[in-house]
C-alpha cells in the first residue's frame, strides 16, 4: 500500500509543511468514472533561504503527460474562495509573486508556479510514485503554496471498485494514508531522515451522489453536496447538482479533528468529541508513528440500470422469437443473426446517443437549458398572475 508524503530534496534548503491538502475526485466523464487527485502543500523555510523544490510521494500511478499546475486557477479570487472556503483577496508584488490574503489579513500565502515536475515509480514499490516538484521563488516573505493536479492511471489501493455481478460498480473502498511507512518499500525506510513533518492535513473525497459512506474510520468531519456552476473555472467542466450523472458529494476529514471511534459503536451513535474525552481531537504533527490514515467504504443502493434493462429486453425478445417461430429460425438462421445484429447496433446507437446527450448537457448545454427553463418559469408565473388577477376582478 502506498502513502502520501513530502520529502526534502538532498540539495534543497530545509523547510516545513504547514498544511497538506488532498482532493480525490471521482467524476463522470465520457460514460466512465474518472479519478483525479489535487495535492496542495504550504511550505515555509526554516532558515533564511527560500525553498523552491520538494519531493512528493503518491500512492497511485499518475498520467505524467496530464500533470497540471493549478496556480493560475487560484489567482482568480472567486476560485480561491471556493478552494480555501474563506474570503480571499489577491495582491501582486513587484517581484511578480501573487499573494493571497484570507479574512482580515491574519494569514497570507504566496502562490508558487511550477517550473518542472518529474514522476517515476519508487524502486521495489510499483504502487508508490515519486514526483519531483520545482517552482519559481516568491521572495520568501510569505509561505509558498503549491497545488498540482494528477490524473490517475492506476489507483492501486487508493480507490478499489467493488462489483455486484452486473454492469456497474456497487461501491468502492477508499484508503488514504499520509506519512504511513508501515507497509512502505525499502526506499521509504532509507528516506526517513528526509521526511518532512506535516503540521496539519485535510482530506477531501468527492464521490458520486449515489455512493454513500457506509463505514469510515475516522468518521467524516462534514459532508455536503458539491456546488454547481462555481466550480466550472476550477474543474474546466460543468457540475450540475440537479443532474444525476454529474451530482457529487464532498466528504471532509481533518487531521486536527481526527479521532479513533470506539470499537463496536456505530458511527451514527458516537458522541461528539470533547476536551475531557481520551479520544479528543489531536493537534500533533503528522510523522511516522503519528501518521494520518483514512479508510471509507462507499456503496450504492441496489437497483437495475438502463443498460441492464436494455439487455433484459433484448434477451426476452430473443426467447419469444425462438418460442413462437422455431422452424423459421432454423431455416433462416443467417437472417436471424443479421436481424439480431441490426437490433444490437440500434440499441448501441441509442445508448451512445443517450450518453452523448448527457455529456453535452453536463459540459455545455446545461447552462443554456437552465436559462431557457428559468425563462419559461418566469413567463408561466406572469401568465398565472395575470389570470388570477382577471379572475378576482
Amino acid at each position: 500500500m502506498g502513502t502520501f508524503a513530502v520529502l526534502q530534496p538532498s540539495s534543497a534548503p530545509a523547510f516545513t509543511v504547514q498544511q497538506f491538502h488532498i482532493n480525490l475526485w471521482c467524476l463522470w466523464s465520457f460514460g466512465v468514472r474518472r479519478l483525479t487527485c489535487d495535492v496542495g502543500i504550504l511550505v515555509a523555510g526554516s532558515d533564511a533561504s527560500e525553498p523552491t523544490a520538494a519531493e512528493l510521494w503518491l500512492p497511485f500511478a499518475p498520467d505524467v503527460s496530464a500533470t497540471q499546475d493549478l496556480s493560475s486557477k487560484l489567482e482568480v479570487t472567486e476560485t480561491a474562495e471556493m478552494v480555501f472556503n474563506e474570503p480571499t483577496s489577491r495582491t501582486d508584488l513587484p517581484s511578480g509573486a501573487r499573494v493571497l490574503t484570507f479574512g482580515n489579513g491574519a494569514q497570507c500565502l504566496a502562490l508558487g508556479r511550477l517550473t518542472g515536475h518529474e514522476t517515476a515509480a519508487l524502486q521495489g514499490a510499483p504502487d508508490t510514485h515519486s514526483c519531483q516538484l520545482t517552482w519559481e521563488p516568491t521572495g520568501g516573505t510569505y509561505p509558498t503554496y503549491v497545488r498540482v493536479r494528477f490524473v490517475i492511471d492506476d489507483p492501486g489501493s487508493t480507490w478499489v471498485w467493488k462489483r455486484d455481478g452486473g454492469l456497474r460498480n456497487k461501491g468502492a473502498l477508499v484508503d488514504l494514508r499520509v506519512a504511513d511507512l508501515r507497509d512502505g518499500p525499502e526506499a521509504a525506510l532509507r528516506a526517513t531522515d528526509r521526511l518532512v513533518v506535516i503540521e496539519s492535513a485535510n482530506l477531501f473525497v468527492i464521490a458520486p451522489w449515489d455512493l454513500h459512506v457506509h463505514a469510515s474510520s475516522p468518521s467524516p468531519n462534514r459532508s455536503r453536496v458539491l456546488e454547481g456552476d462555481r466550480w466550472v473555472a476550477y474543474l474546466d467542466r460543468h457540475i450540475r447538482p440537479r443532474l444525476g450523472l454529474s451530482k457529487a458529494v464532498v466528504h471532509h476529514w481533518k487531521s486536527s479533528e481526527a479521532r479513533t471511534p470506539p470499537v463496536g459503536v456505530p458511527i451514527s451513535d458516537q458522541p461528539p468529541p470533547s476536551s475531557t474525552q481520551p479520544d479528543a481531537p489531536r493537534r500533533q504533527p503528522i510523522r511516522p508513528g503519528n501518521e494520518f490514515t483514512m479508510f471509507a467504504r462507499l456503496g450504492r443502493t441496489p437497483g437495475i440500470t438502463l443498460a441492464e434493462w436494455t439487455l433484459l429486453v433484448l434477451l426476452v425478445g430473443v426467447v419469444v422469437s425462438l418460442l413462437t417461430e422455431p422452424n423459421q429460425l432454423r431455416a433462416s438462421f443467417t437472417d436471424f443473426l443479421k436481424e439480431i445484429t441490426i437490433w444490437a447496433w440500434g440499441v448501441g446507437l441509442v445508448i451512445s446517443g443517450f450518453l452523448g446527450l448527457s455529456w453535452w448537457m453536463s459540459i455545455r448545454g446545461v447552462a443554456r437549458l437552465g436559462k431557457g427553463v428559468r425563462a419559461l418559469r418566469i413567463r408561466s408565473r406572469r401568465v398565472r398572475i395575470r389570470f388570477e388577477s382577471a379572475w378576482y376582478r
